[in-house]
């Protein structure tokens, strides 16, 4: 029993040691192209260009969803990640770095909102931490690179996710401002939506009252 439990040991150990390393690897390569891609003048994908073309509109306080013509027909997207962008032009110039900036931040914000739930959940692990921040990190190939780009995606993403954490602390306060969020969230992409009746109903299961707020201040 004793050289089972060692091996059992041993086999665990090994396998921990290997989920962090893989995490550190996934988080070290975020931050080497996060860096790349706020450093890198020109467009990165053709998306950006026409990302940047709504957020100038913005600073220029002109409208986004104009009449469409020859050389500019807006997104089907909604327009806070525009708004959010424009002020940042103001610091930064009319480049791709100012969009970029919110992207990065926002990704960044996201894991560390995933941080706090899973620290929550787990008594404070730091290797659950850890791991939850690999997996998030992970995934920069398969959302398309949107993580670090000129693009709505990560803004969206850290409002959902936010709001989601913000549900979870079964607070009047919370829910208000889970409602906030959400409501943000749609705001930035429409698709959102899909993501509020599940935790609105787990809510709504356990607290009818917060449900009902969150649900009116979206």
């Amino acid at each position: 029993m004793n050289m089972l439990a060692s091996i059992r040991q041993r086999v665990f150990g090994s396998a921990r040691a290997v989920a962090i390393a893989v995490s550190a690897a996934f988080i070290g390569f975020f931050i080497v192209v996060a860096v790349w891609h706020l450093t890198y003048p020109y467009e990165i994908e053709w998306y950006e260009g026409l990302m940047m073309d709504h957020i100038m509109l913005a600073v220029r306080g002109l409208p986004i969803y104009a009449k469409p013509d020859l050389y500019f027909s807006a997104a089907l997207y909604q327009p806070l990640y525009y708004y959010v962008v424009a002020p940042i032009v103001q610091l930064t110039g009319p480049s791709f770095l100012a969009g970029r900036i919110v992207t990065v931040l926002a990704t960044v914000l996201t894991a560390g909102t995933i941080g706090l739930a899973v620290s929550r959940l787990t008594g404070r692990s730091k290797f659950a931490i850890w791991l939850s921040a690999g997996l998030f990190f992970s995934t920069y190939i398969l959302t398309d690179y949107v993580q670090t780009v000129v693009r709505v995606d990560s803004l969206y993403v850290l409002l959902v996710v936010g709001s989601f954490y913000a549900i979870s602390r079964r607070r009047m306060s919370a829910s208000v401002m889970a409602g906030v969020l959400m409501a943000a969230a749609y705001f930035t992409k429409q698709e959102s939506v899909f993501f509020f009746p599940l935790p609105l109903l787990w809510l709504f299961l356990i607290h009818k009252r917060q449900a009902v707020v969150c649900a009116a201040v979206l």
